[in-house]
């Protein structure tokens, strides 16, 4: 999948582990978390529309908070939900991003380095032929 500002994910990884490793930002947790959902899927004979609808049945507060995010270039996260605000960010980190989105207020939020990406693990899903498993 093409994670718009980031690089491949095994380009810098090492068999040690190192500062480098970690996925340090939220966008680069988040997108680990979406590829993650699609590899087991893919591991459980899942097609995409089949996790795409256990995500709207079962986790629909998932697309709730989803549909209030923005990532900066820096891979930092601002939400409208608290439970989603991002390390360090309030909601008036959210209220000026908007105001800042909406031509409202000409400076972005303290923090902010734009431009600013929307979360969709819909989006990223592309259907494929699940592989078989022997055993």
């Amino acid at each position: 999948m093409e994670w718009p500002g980031l690089k491949p994910l095994a380009g810098h990884l090492k068999s040690a582990w190192e500062y480098g490793t970690p996925l340090r930002t939220e966008y680069e947790r988040r997108s680990a978390l979406v590829e993650l959902d699609a590899l087991v899927a893919v591991w459980l004979g899942m097609s995409a529309d089949e996790l795409i609808a256990i995500h709207k049945a079962r986790y629909a507060i998932l697309a709730d908070r989803e549909s209030e995010m923005w990532f900066d270039a820096e891979g930092r996260q601002l939400a409208k939900d608290s439970y989603a605000f991002g390390h360090g960010r309030t909601k008036e980190h959210y209220e000026q991003y908007m105001a800042f989105e909406n031509k409202e207020r000409t400076e972005p939020p303290e923090g902010y380095t734009a431009p600013s990406t929307r979360p969709s693990a819909k989006r990223k899903c592309v259907p494929r032929t699940p592989t078989s498993r022997s055993g």
